[in-house]
């Protein structure tokens, strides 16, 4: 099997940059930094690995954010985790050995961007992951397995969130390989959201009344579809809550699950619930925009509704995007019935929530993290410093950590060399895991890896 080694890395030109995505999400996620690789005199190949694979839930955001130069379309399909996971990891080596990448790029926590990392990983070919380090630390849920697997093989990481790169330090990453570029789905949302107000025409097309509220929902995850009682007290709620204007795209998904427990008709038959088959990314963006506030289990969608700067309440017990949670404009109510009816009414009557929104600095970013991702990869690129390298400075043969209070204010450069380890895990005087500084204050701790 070919395997880069560091002497055939750097003999290659450093500018080839290959994209693997598959799910409607991380289209949307990496048109903008696409783009900006190709505005850059970088070579792009983009690979489509068929995760999601009809019109409504991949083709349509590939035309719309006119993303048509694919390279290949793998068409995986639909299956298990494993036999799709499978699937990846064979098509997605022969892709690199045939290509021969300088860096690969996933965006997320699915099965493509899992399979990546390990196939990069094994071949040593650099593996950049964009949003890198956000964990929900619940390990039922399958994307929090992925987005784990996929930080281990990751040669660089772009981190979308403070918290994210303090994650990656508990996780034991190099912390000279992880950066806080902001997430891009703050660059996609605030790029289309203005195209989607001039192009849009959902409201018209599903002619939507104006006397009430409107509340975006969408629910696709396995906790709250996949068994019949979370996607009964969901769908009890909506009924209920009949003073909104309710729009549901419903997530192919789910459509099986209603039909199978008999709660299709409940909500077709209820006036304020307008059933959609999935929606284009400027239809949904347009609706985002109108409405009083968003009702979903997914986690990109408690980014954009921060970033249009509206109310959110989650249909899960935990978030690997806690952020807005702390902020208060984000609220977890699980499939609890009364939970999401009380919490939409609390929520959308509190003036107070909104006005946080309009004046808050949005956690995610300011909708520059395709740039910085963008110049981070030439930069290292030209460096040559992204393929793994054996270790050489462990003292006992093996990694080991040590933790130490800082008596003065000292560089970070300095400590490392007095102490012959790198500095992995900072605590501020309150013992609160942060970012690690240029210069570590006094009373802090560090954990040493030497």
């Amino acid at each position: 099997m070919f395997h880069y080694t560091e002497n055939s890395y750097r003999c290659k030109s450093l500018n080839h940059v290959m994209i693997f995505f598959g799910t409607r999400p991380e289209i949307t996620k990496l048109a903008p930094v696409i783009r900006k690789i190709e505005a850059s005199k970088l070579k792009l190949t983009l690979i489509h690995s068929g995760q999601h694979y009809d019109y409504q839930m991949s083709n349509i955001f590939l035309e719309e954010l006119d993303l048509k130069n694919i390279d290949d379309n793998l068409e995986v399909g639909s299956g298990s985790h494993g036999v799709q996971t499978a699937k990846m990891l064979e098509s997605y080596e022969k892709k690199i050995l045939h290509y021969k990448p300088d860096i690969v790029l996933a965006q997320g926590d699915t099965n493509s961007v899992v399979a990546a990392g390990i196939v990069c990983a094994k071949l040593n070919v650099p593996f950049g992951h964009v949003e890198a380090g956000i964990r929900s630390y619940d390990m039922t849920m399958p994307e929090e397995i992925n987005r784990r697997l996929a930080g281990i093989g990751a040669a660089i990481h772009f981190s979308p969130t403070k918290q994210a790169i303090v994650n990656l330090y508990y996780e034991g990453i190099d912390p000279k390989r992880i950066f806080l570029t902001g997430n891009t789905a703050v660059d996609s949302t605030l790029e289309n959201s203005k195209i989607a107000l001039k192009k849009s025409k959902i409201i018209e097309k599903l002619n939507l009344p104006s006397d009430k509220p409107l509340m975006i929902v969408t629910a696709h995850r396995p906790a709250n579809v996949d068994e019949k009682e979370p996607l009964k007290q969901i769908c009890d709620a909506l009924i209920t809550l009949d003073e909104f204007t309710i729009v549901y795209p419903v997530h192919p998904r789910t459509v099986k699950k209603l039909k199978e427990f008999n709660l299709e008709n409940s909500l077709k038959n209820a006036e304020h619930i307008y059933l959609t088959e999935p929606l284009g990314y400027l239809d949904f963006l347009l609706l985002m925009q109108k409405c009083a506030l968003v009702l979903t289990d997914s986690g990109g969608l408690q980014e954009e509704a921060v970033t249009l700067k509206k109310p959110c309440v989650t249909l899960r017990e935990n978030t690997e995007r806690p952020e807005t949670v702390k902020l208060g404009v984000n609220f977890l109510v699980g499939f609890n019935y009364d939970k999401i009816v009380t919490t939409v009414r609390k929520v959308v009557d509190d003036k107070e929530i909104q006005k946080k929104l309009n004046t808050l600095i949005n956690p995610f970013g300011d909708g520059k993290a395709s740039q910085r991702i963008l110049e981070l990869i030439i930069e290292h690129l030209e460096k040559g410093d992204l393929p793994f390298k054996k270790p050489s400075f462990f003292a006992k043969g093996s990694a080991e950590f040590r933790l130490l209070k800082i008596d003065r204010e000292i560089s970070k450069t300095e400590l490392e060399q007095q102490q012959k380890g790198i500095i992995t895990l900072t605590y501020d005087e309150k013992g609160i895991p942060q970012p690690i500084p240029e210069k570590i204050p006094k009373d802090w701790s560090v954990r040493i890896l030497q």
